[in-house]
């Protein structure tokens, strides 16, 4: 399948066959992507099923999506947190978020907003459980680092 005046030192002819391989191989990926893609289509039906039974259940998506995604980052912390297999890199890093603090806390002091995160929490909690909500602790949240000036 040579094309007229392609030689067979030229180097369009020593990179056609593992240019011919290499789209091959994306073939290959758009087409497990594909087959991916149609297998998650059933567990995000399923994940936006529950949503609609807790807001039938009177607990708001949007606060429970967003506990959702802070717990998988919180996951992911920690993750990285025993990742490191150096103490020295375990005791950099841990100093480091105790100086820098939590995630977002320089940013809210930065913006001035540090005295107000924890009293807008507290406050959001006592709305939802005087709103009939008192279900608010059922929802596997966690304890609310204290966010603290940054020195």
């Amino acid at each position: 399948m040579e094309s007229p005046g392609m030689g067979h030192n030229s180097l369009e002819s020593k990179a056609q066959p593992f240019l011919k391989r290499v789209e091959d191989f994306h073939d290959e990926l758009d087409s497990l992507r594909g087959s991916y893609m149609a297998s998650c289509r059933g567990v995000r039906e399923r994940i936006k099923t529950v949503y609609t039974e807790a807001k039938d259940a009177g607990v708001a998506p949007r606060p429970l999506k967003g506990l959702v995604k802070h717990r998988a980052l919180l996951r992911k912390q920690e993750k990285i947190r025993v990742s490191f297999d150096d103490v020295d890199e375990a005791a950099v890093f841990a100093e480091l978020v105790d100086k820098l603090g939590p995630l977002g806390a320089a940013a809210a002091a930065r913006r001035g907003f540090t005295d107000l995160v924890r009293p807008t929490i507290d406050e959001g909690d006592r709305v939802a459980k005087a709103g009939g909500n008192g279900n608010l602790d059922t929802l596997g949240r966690g304890p609310v680092a204290d966010v603290r000036p940054i020195a």
